[in-house]
């Protein structure tokens, strides 16, 4: 697989879609999800950047469409991107009151004048943080969108092994309500173990002034080793025509 990220994403979408209703996990995953007497069509690839699912399995049986988010990972892992949003726009999507909005840019702006500063610096603006980010999911949120897929794929690119989860037995216990702390050196909120907020240090490419915003990135390798999966399957990195390409 292509190191980029964008790439390496894009091969693991086609590789589970090419792979999945061949391996002993997919019967495994439809017992588990209660999908009885269930014959699938062909999954499809959905390839939007704006949407929470990357794949979708339709059946021809009387059973809902099977929704796919996918992750792909390479160790040492820094965290899989899950969200990017400019500030007003994530505060309006999580329904954050304009006066807090207005505080977390000033630590978002604070922090851009003086990088190597600490995002919260007080006790009162890490208790202030903790009130914004717990009066919702903000991993959950970042995880699911408003097309709630029902299965998370995680896939170990140096293992060539994927790890499935039930998204609402396995995953959602694991980053809801949790415990928000902040990294050792202040630049990031840590939602429990395995969610991450940070300020978006750069504009990047074809991203001018989104310097500012908020992205959210999930610790998809500690997951992965931390979380028993509902049904696991190995899959070579040449089952896939974009690595094929290559």
């Amino acid at each position: 697989l292509n190191n980029s990220n964008p790439q390496s994403g894009k091969c693991a979408e086609e590789m589970l879609a090419r792979n999945i209703l061949h391996q002993p996990a997919w019967e495994e995953l439809l017992k588990l999800l209660g999908y009885t007497r269930a014959t699938a069509k062909t999954p499809q690839v959905v390839g939007s950047r704006h949407m929470k699912v990357d794949v979708v399995i339709e059946f021809t049986t009387k059973n809902p469409p099977l929704r796919f988010n996918i992750k792909s990972f390479k160790e040492p892992s820094p965290g899989n991107h899950l969200e990017r949003r400019q500030l007003p726009q994530y505060c309006k999507r999580n329904q954050i009151s304009s006066e807090d909005q207005r505080f977390l840019e000033f630590l978002w702006k604070r922090k851009e004048k003086k990088p190597r500063c600490r995002l919260v610096q007080t006790d009162k603006e890490k208790l202030r943080v903790t009130e914004i980010f717990t009066a919702f999911e903000p991993g959950l949120s970042a995880l699911c969108g408003q097309d709630h897929p029902q299965v998370l794929a995680l896939y170990h690119r140096q293992r060539q092994l994927w790890h499935l989860y039930d998204m609402n037995k396995k995953v959602e216990p694991r980053v809801r309500g949790s415990q928000i702390t902040l990294t050792p050196r202040g630049g990031n909120i840590c939602i429990g173990d395995y969610i991450i907020i940070q300020r978006h240090g750069s504009d990047g490419p074809g991203r001018s002034n989104r310097a500012n915003d908020v992205q959210v990135k999930m610790r998809a390798s500690q997951f992965y080793h931390d979380v028993e999966p509902c049904a696991t399957f190995a899959c070579r990195t040449t089952d896939c025509s974009c690595n094929q390409k290559m």
